[in-house]
């Protein structure tokens, strides 16, 4: 998270890059890659989960889909409710230490979050 979107979706980037394709070996090196986890999908006819699968490091993918809340906290508190509101989820476990990201880093996106996200969030019931 960050004062922006551009700027937090560029900050993030090569981080979620790097924690599907290295940490959860969802890379063309090593393990699984994500083309053969797609193929696997569509054999079983979950196609959804098939494209996912093709976009898991792509980060304008994840967003767009509601996949991966990245973004101002305004934004971010419109995709929670918004997807909430779609049915999609009912609770947020964020994870806010992902990739390689810098503790200082880290420790800013998890108070954008505490301080405006979480307020702006309070007294929503999504059911």
């Amino acid at each position: 998270m960050d004062e922006t979107d551009e700027r937090a979706i560029e900050r993030a980037r090569p981080h979620v890059v790097h924690a599907f394709s290295k940490v959860f070996g969802f890379g063309d090196v090593g393990g699984i890659t994500i083309y053969q986890l797609a193929e696997n999908y569509e054999r079983r006819g979950e196609f959804g989960a098939a494209e996912i699968a093709r976009n898991v490091t792509n980060v304008d993918y994840l967003v767009e889909h509601n996949l991966a809340f990245i973004g101002s906290p305004d934004t971010v508190a419109k995709k929670i409710r918004a997807a909430a509101e779609e049915g999609l989820i009912n609770s947020i476990l964020g994870e806010f230490n992902f990739g390689y990201l810098d503790e200082s880093d880290i420790m800013r996106s998890i108070q954008l979050f505490a301080a405006e996200v979480m307020p702006a969030l309070r007294d929503y019931e999504p059911y």
